[in-house]
């Protein structure tokens, strides 16, 4: 988390509340509140996503880094600065072919 990452004080929250977690999003799920402006809010896993755009100047580059953060290296990185990883990664349309070994997507599940 960024509280961990800054070194700042926080409340650790039981996992199923956290928001951390995906494998607790059925149960996140059930929680609503409702905002100043009344409208009704559902919470959801905090799930931070990487892509490399199309029009993306290097992206052979692009894919060598995403390649980098789903794999073992990068996961450790991304669990030593207080985030918990999907893994193994999960991907929405089109994926390049150097990753559809190592995503996994609605079609190859």
């Amino acid at each position: 988390s960024v509280a961990v990452q800054h070194n700042l004080s926080y409340v650790d929250l039981p996992a199923e509340i956290d928001l951390g977690n995906v494998a607790h999003e059925d149960f996140q799920n059930k929680v609503k509140l409702q905002n100043a402006k009344g409208e009704t809010i559902t919470a959801s896993t905090i799930i931070y996503g990487i892509t490399v755009p199309k029009n993306a100047p290097n992206p052979e580059f692009g894919l060598e880094f995403v390649k980098f953060v789903i794999g073992d290296a990068g996961q450790k990185i991304i669990e030593d600065t207080g985030q918990t990883p999907i893994a193994p990664a999960v991907g929405s349309g089109e994926l390049p072919e150097e990753l559809k070994d190592v995503v996994i997507t609605e079609v190859n599940k």
